[in-house]
Formats: C-alpha cells, structure tokens, sequence
C-alpha cells in the first residue's frame, strides 16, 4: 500500500508542471484553420512640420535710379564756338559770329597751289549754297598773303558765295582753328557743332561727298 502512494504522487507531480508551463504560453495560431496572423501595431509616424518660406529680402530700385537721358545727338543753334576777329579775303572785318547762328560749321584749309582744292571748289560752293541755313563755311587759306588774286580767281569762278568766309590760316587771330585742322595735308576739314560736338576731321578732297557727310551728322 505504501509503495502505491509512492507511484501515485510521482505520477500527480509531473502532470501538474506540465500544466503550469501550457497555460503560460501564448496561443498558438493555426493559419490551416483560416486565422490570419495578428497585426502588431508599428510606432507612430513622424509628423515633420511644414515648412514655411523664409523671408527673401528684395531690394526694391529707387524711382529715380535711372540716369536722366538726353538726345546728345541733337544738334542746337549756335556760333563758332572758337572767338576771332579778322579780315576776309576781300578785305572786310570778320569775326565768329559773321558766319551767324548755325547747327554745324565746315572748317575748311586749303591752298591755291593744291591741285584737289582748287578741283573741288566748285562742289563746295554748291555745299554753301544748299547748306547755308544750317552749315557755317569758313576757309583757311594757306597762302593767303601771297596770292590774294588767285584765290579770288578760284573763288568767283567757282560760284563760291560770300557766306563761305576765307582768312589767312596762319593769323594768330585764327590760330585755334589752324590747330583744329592742320594735319599736313591739304585739304582738311573739320565738321563741328557750337559745343564742340560731333567733331568730323576729313582728310583729303571729298567733292560732292561731304554732302554725305553732313547729312548723317544733321541728321542723326
């Protein structure tokens, strides 16, 4: 009998263990009988704020930044802007304003003795003529003191008009002009406004061509 209790209790032991240790595990889902798994939840998505433009400063020009503009090309009325009193080659007193209020002046040296100046009067004197309103004609006679008459001579036979004053180049009176358009060649001209403006230095003898010349610089 004793030894009976003995193999009953060694019996109850075990199996009471083994049915501490199943209630303790988890189920066991069976995915043949159609449960799905169980979806844990993941952590909680993170939210970045938005964010929001910085402030971009802008620089705003001033209303009157620009520069004034002004029509440089325009040409005003006006004298020789370089001062002289002299006389002409027919002997009368002559001085900047005898060439009058004009938008250009026609700076012209030349000589009797240069064969293209003597050629080309004829188509100066036809520039004078249709010019005259806006163009001042001034000659600078190379050789003025030493033969008046043929310059005369040249002049008339070319249809020069009065308004196209000739001096002696070589007059202290005039000698800022000589400089303007002295080169060492003849002829030279030099195509100026009374400020000074739109300088034009020509050198050799153009002819008709200086009418070209004039209409751009009048015209532009």
């Amino acid at each position: 009998m004793k030894n009976f209790f003995i193999i009953a209790l060694c019996l109850l032991v075990p199996l009471s263990l083994y049915g501490c240790v199943t209630e303790s595990k988890p189920p066991v889902l069976n995915a043949d009988q159609g449960e799905e798994p169980l979806e844990l939840p993941g952590p909680d998505p993170v939210i970045e704020p938005e964010e929001s433009p910085a402030d971009i400063p802008t620089e705003t020009p001033p209303a009157d930044s620009a520069p004034d503009e002004t029509d440089a090309g325009e040409l005003g009325r006006g004298v020789l802007p370089f001062s002289f009193t002299t006389r002409d080659l027919y002997g009368n007193i002559v001085t900047e304003e005898s060439l009058g209020e004009k938008q250009l002046f026609f700076v012209h040296i030349w000589g009797t003795w240069c064969g293209p100046c003597v050629n080309e009067m004829p188509d100066l004197a036809a520039l004078a003529i249709e010019y005259g309103d806006r163009v001042g004609f001034i000659g600078l006679l190379d050789d003025f003191s030493s033969n008046p008459e043929g310059a005369k001579s040249i002049k008339e036979s070319a249809g020069v008009p009065d308004s196209f004053i000739t001096v002696d180049a070589w007059l202290a009176e005039v000698s800022e002009l000589n400089a303007l358009v002295l080169s060492g060649s003849f002829p030279t001209t030099v195509i100026i406004a009374p400020d000074g403006r739109q300088t034009e230095q020509i050198i050799g003898a153009y002819g008709a061509a200086y009418a070209d010349i004039l209409d751009v610089i009048l015209e532009g």
